[in-house]
């Protein structure tokens, strides 16, 4: 199970770091940097923004930001981390308790 998440984290940070290679490339290119936001990335993949509704406004106010802050991340970054992430998680689990 370990190996998988292992493999799956490798995934993750290696399309970020694809991204910033591509965008590299176009920069060089056209001299222009293109960003791509988590928001691209969602909409390319065909997944609709996340948009929770509550009748609190305060909390409304709390989760539209944290939604805008995360959809404007550039994706590049948010793939690297959850790989990262996911990996320090398969190393923690595998190893015993102490």
């Amino acid at each position: 199970m370990n190996r998988g998440v292992r493999i799956i984290s490798g995934l993750f940070a290696l399309v970020g770091l694809l991204i910033v290679g591509g965008q590299v490339w176009i920069w060089i290119k056209l001299g222009e940097w293109r960003p791509f936001s988590v928001a691209a990335l969602l909409y390319g993949l065909g997944i609709p923004e996340p948009h929770p509704v509550q009748s609190l406004v305060g909390l409304q106010k709390i989760i539209d930001w944290t939604i805008s802050f995360v959809l404007n991340l550039p994706a590049s970054l948010a793939l690297v981390l959850i790989g990262l992430a996911l990996f320090t998680i398969a190393d923690k689990s595998e190893r015993p308790a102490s």
